[in-house]
């Protein structure tokens, strides 16, 4: 996500009058608070669908705007392990404390559990809708087309604390491979920078 704040909100802006987006107030006050992103950081409990079984680790997030994501899992057995992306640097920390560096590297995979990333492509997508289910907004999201297994994506919103509550990705037939269920999120909080470097 390589937009500033103002760009952003005014791609937001755009995308209410001109995609056909519900305009019901939950979708206005989560569009209001998620354009004005300067970092969060989160639990982040993640399910993979396999051929055979499912995998599950669980990990803390952070994101500074415009292009700092950090990720540390805290699984059992994965304690040890961090990313940091900075830009289109990647830094990779293994369970013997040996930094990697991959230069321009560009995931595609990031937006499917950071919220940013996942928001920036919603509002830029001409097919996104948002509708109420119970007391949460769902914002969902066709993909391209190009990778049958992410074909579509919905983002959970909580109506009362105004904060994500799950992220889920279906393949082409409808069926859930990806979800990132978040908890202790806190948004635009004080996050040291130094706490990208690795």
């Amino acid at each position: 996500m390589k937009k500033g704040i103002i760009v952003l909100t005014v791609i937001l802006m755009m995308t209410l009058i001109s995609c056909g987006k519900n305009n019901h107030s939950d979708y206005s006050e989560i569009y209001e608070s998620f354009s004005n992103i300067e970092n969060y950081c989160a639990v982040v409990d993640v399910t993979v669908s396999g051929d055979e079984k499912a995998s599950e680790y669980r990990a803390r997030q952070y994101y500074v705007a415009p292009d700092l994501y950090r990720l540390d899992f805290i699984s059992e057995g994965m304690e040890d392990i961090s990313c940091v992306l900075n830009g289109e640097k990647l830094h990779f920390k293994g369970p013997d404390g040996k930094v990697t560096e991959f230069e321009k590297y560009i995931p595609e995979e990031k937006y499917y559990i950071f919220i940013t990333d996942f928001m920036e492509r919603y509002v830029k997508s001409e097919t996104a809708k948002s509708y109420r289910r119970g007391n949460k907004t769902v914002l969902e999201l066709e993909e391209s087309g190009e990778n049958p297994q992410r074909a579509s994506m919905k983002l959970y919103i909580n109506n009362r604390t105004r904060l994500p509550d799950k992220l889920q990705t279906f393949n082409e037939k409808g069926e859930k491979v990806m979800e990132a269920e978040f908890s202790d999120f806190k948004m635009n909080t004080k996050i040291d920078k130094k706490i990208f470097e690795l």
